[in-house]
């Protein structure tokens, strides 16, 4: 079983349940097709002018946009939203999104399951219930985000801005959410990022660029549209390939293990890119 996807090698599915919406959705990663318990990964499309009707999950989730423009309903409160933006509902939260403009709506889901396990359900909801709910969209009681809100931070001392660089979207400070921790990340051309491990599991999605994601004794291509997931306490660590940024997607799973982590280094922290293993 491989611990990673490609968007371009999924076929599509079609939520044909009460909700009678119009959204394309692939399933990317969940136990059965790589082993992640701890996540469900999916990536959908919805056509501009379409909506995805007031709904719940039993799981907390987090979604990212990467193409078009979008209502994003939490409850009563609604906010617009473009490409690098994301949203975070958590478990049982009604949510609605309306896709406007001229482009088509396209954005991953990343759903916590290491409480309430899988499948993913989506639940129909009365839109009275959403009424009842009323949760500013502010730092603290953040579930709507653009990426450029947070300032990119440098992580490796030592490799200064040859190093990686990233950010915090959502997580228990910033919107008081527990399940997970949900970022972006980039690495510049010609650098590394160390291998390393840490007590949770992770989740990688390829936005950007190319390069190699090491994953155990696996070394996987990681370019737009692959996804990868990596379990507790499992060395892992990246490289780009080529002349851009290689930007990720990075989802660290925080249910069980919690947020207090650390980050362990697995070989000498070495200031570019190495030979790979094959």
């Amino acid at each position: 079983m491989k611990n990673y996807n490609c968007l371009c090698k999924v076929g599509w599915d079609k939520i044909t349940d009460e909700l009678n919406v119009n959204l394309k959705t692939k399933l990317l990663l969940n136990e059965n097709n790589s082993g992640s318990k701890e996540f469900v990964v999916t990536y959908s499309e919805l056509e501009p002018g379409n909506s995805f009707p007031m709904h719940i999950h039993e799981n907390a989730h987090s979604d990212y946009f990467i193409s078009g423009r979008v209502w994003a309903q939490f409850g009563c409160r609604k906010v617009e939203l473009e490409v690098d933006s994301a949203t975070y509902f958590p478990a049982g939260i009604p949510h609605a999104y309306e896709a406007v403009g001229n482009e088509m709506l396209r954005f991953y889901s990343i759903y916590a399951c290491e409480r309430k396990g899988q499948p993913v359900q989506t639940i129909a909801v009365d839109l009275k219930v959403a009424q009842e709910i009323d949760r500013p969209n502010m730092d603290k009681t953040r579930w709507a985000v653009a990426e450029s809100f947070e300032a990119l931070n440098y992580w490796e001392p030592s490799k200064g801005p040859k190093g990686l660089k990233w950010t915090s979207l959502f997580d228990v400070k910033r919107g008081g959410h527990k399940e997970m921790i949900v970022g972006t990340l980039y690495l510049p051309p010609g650098a590394r990022y160390s291998k390393h491990y840490h007590d949770q599991p992770e989740v990688f999605i390829g936005l950007e660029g190319r390069g190699i994601l090491f994953c155990g004794d696996e070394e996987i291509k990681m370019e737009p549209g692959v996804v990868a997931y990596v379990g507790k306490n499992i060395i892992h660590g990246a490289q780009t390939i080529g002349p851009r940024n290689m930007k990720m997607i990075w989802v660290y799973g925080t249910e069980l293990a919690g947020d207090h982590w650390s980050w362990t280094p697995a070989e000498d922290i070495y200031l570019g890119e190495q030979p790979f293993l094959k």
